[in-house]
């Protein structure tokens, strides 16, 4: 039973009329007049604990349901304070002019500014946001020091608009992390060539104190005109890193300096694309009817919802979607029935391109994917195309793909990342060949010269591991991947090479005798339960996982700068403002780590 003495009018004013509670703290309206809405109210906003289940009594009055005051009100430092600002219109996008608002924010900050005795505007923020940048770019130089880093290019572009994004990406703690160290907008009437690239590329690294020599691979989505740009782009850095080796050559004690590494590694999604637009050019004839059956669709006066959409050069998905909107449209439309026999051949496109599109999906959604991850849902792609023996465009797709994965394996960097995932090197495997694994051997002993000679950190910090996360690397029963399991034997054959007085070749060549994993292993996860085993060769495994062969990150943080730049307010910024604020905007997570 309720206490008599409870008077609600002591926590809310009520309305009869709207037969709604005001709370007399904040002001908030409540349905009704409710006691158990007002004691939850009172203990979710307010943070007033009642005991057992009932409300205060009525000689509480509601003065007395206050906090107990705080001393330590400004926990925040000047700096601190100045950071949070910086964060909401860096990182949260709120207009600059929302500092300059009198009637809501000034009074929001107003203790703060008082209590540090500052005036923050719209334009003075810029100095705040000059200080943190700065210490952002110190931090990621600190974090870039004397390792093997691999470089991704982005390009996007809207509304006439073209921005150029640089991404650096290395393995730490087990996971691949990614910093953006520029994004470059193409000025009106301004193209993508080697030159122009060139030149910001090597700025951006000089900003960062990034040396050419630090390039591993060079990750590209080499789309349209800027493919070749960044073919000519590979030639001229291999040529400005093989200028640096030829003047250290009197210093070293070998007679000959270790080869430069760079190797330029398609991003996933082109490398789609390349498959995709060779199987459209296989069946440019049936393509080419699905055109014409479209226009002569829209030039007709049809009373429908919608009207099936031509593909568009430049964007090679559009070709799939044209397909899929003209077999919804012909199996929904009773009226045109003239092209249902003309167009039997939708349905077994679509049933070809559905392997492709699950595989885009898993490249365009997960973080951690690595080098082999791709190639597993290559195999899966490939595997899933052979059983559609009867289907004419399976086949047609299967041949593309085909061709487009040797000149794939053909790259170094590609061939050592499988090499160090043991769902794919291992004792008998169908996709390694001795000259294949010798020739991952070489290009990884290469690495190993070149942090001796450039006297890399080969320091391994070890990191926890927790032994219950074993079960992660053994494959389900029911996954997406036992369609290459049935194709390849259970292997389960050990090293029969001494353990000891082996040298880093012999390490690396005995790790094609070790177990095979089932496809579906996190290899990330599995190489940290073995760092303690062979620290060397865990050093090297960190350089060439580290490969960006995935985009989900980087090209969402290319697509943020492109938003920024298309912004009104924050285009008219001057260029070292706008610098800050892109640099602040896509490394938020630094931001978030460093102290003034």
């Amino acid at each position: 039973m309720r206490p008599v003495l409870f008077k609600k009018e002591n926590y809310v004013s009520y309305n009869k009329d709207t037969n709604k509670s005001t709370c007399l703290l904040c002001r908030r309206e409540l349905c009704g007049l409710v006691i158990g809405n007002i004691k939850r109210h009172y203990e979710t906003m307010h943070n007033i604990k009642f005991t057992r289940d009932y409300l205060p009594t009525a000689k509480v009055h509601i003065n007395t349901l206050t906090r107990p005051k705080d001393d330590n009100v400004f926990r925040l430092t000047k700096n601190g304070f100045v950071k949070c600002c910086v964060g909401l219109i860096a990182v949260k996008n709120l207009p600059l002019r929302i500092l300059d608002d009198e009637r809501y924010f000034k009074k929001l900050i107003a203790p703060y500014q008082q209590e540090y005795s500052l005036q923050l505007t719209s334009e003075n923020i810029l100095d705040g946001l000059d200080f943190w940048s700065l210490r952002v770019k110190s931090h990621l130089r600190g974090r870039f020091h004397k390792k093997f880093l691999s470089l991704k290019v982005d390009m996007v572009g809207r509304q006439g608009r073209n921005v150029m994004g640089l991404h650096v990406q290395f393995m730490e703690n087990y996971k691949l992390i990614c910093h953006s160290i520029g994004a470059v907008e193409l000025k009106k009437g301004q193209r993508w060539n080697p030159k122009f690239m060139k030149e910001e590329l090597l700025k951006s690294l000089k900003e960062y104190e990034i040396d050419v020599r630090q390039l591993y691979a060079l990750t590209c989505d080499g789309r349209g005109k800027a493919l070749k740009a960044l073919q000519l782009l590979q030639q001229d850095l291999e040529e400005m890193s093989s200028e640096h080796f030829a003047e250290m050559e009197d210093s070293l004690e070998e007679a000959v300096a270790p080869k430069p590494l760079l190797s330029v590694v398609y991003s996933g999604s082109y490398i789609i694309e390349l498959a995709a637009r060779l199987f459209f050019t296989s069946i440019e004839s049936d393509l080419n009817e699905c055109r014409h059956i479209i226009q002569q669709i829209r030039q007709q006066d049809i009373n429908h919802n919608f009207v099936p959409s031509l593909d568009s050069d430049s964007r090679w998905q559009s070709t799939f979607d044209m397909v899929a909107s003209l077999k919804d449209f012909i199996e929904n439309c009773e009226i045109v029935t003239e092209y249902r026999g003309k167009m039997n051949w939708l349905g077994l496109f679509m049933e070809t391109h559905q392997p492709l599109e699950e595989w885009l999906e898993l490249l365009q959604h997960q973080q951690q994917y690595i080098v082999g991850d791709f190639y597993r849902d290559w195999l899966v792609c490939e595997a899933r195309l052979k059983q559609m023996s009867d289907n004419e465009y399976a086949m047609h797709l299967l041949e593309a793909v085909l061709e487009v994965k040797q000149n794939l394996l053909d790259n170094e960097a590609f061939n050592a990342a499988l090499y160090f995932d043991p769902r794919f090197n291992h004792l008998d495997s169908p996709y390694f060949s001795e000259e294949r694994r010798k020739q991952a051997v070489d290009h990884i002993m290469t690495i190993q010269d070149l942090m001796k000679t450039l006297e890399f950190d080969t320091r391994l910090i070890s990191d926890d591991y927790d032994s219950q996360n074993n079960a992660k690397l053994i494959g389900r029963q029911e996954d997406p991947y036992n369609i290459l399991e049935a194709e390849i034997p259970q292997i389960a054959r050990n090293s029969t090479v001494e353990e000891i007085r082996l040298n880093i070749r012999q390490k690396l060549e005995k790790l094609a005798s070790a177990p095979r994993l089932p496809y579906s292993s996190n290899i990330l996860e599995y190489w940290q339960q073995m760092q303690i085993k062979d620290p060397e060769i865990h050093i090297l495994m960190k350089v060439v996982l580290a490969v960006g062969i995935g985009q989900s990150v980087t090209v969402k943080r290319t697509c943020s700068a492109l938003t920024t730049y298309l912004t009104k307010e924050k285009a008219r910024l001057p260029k070292r403002a706008m610098d800050n604020m892109l640099l602040v905007k896509l490394n938020a997570d630094v931001l978030d780590e460093v102290e003034a």
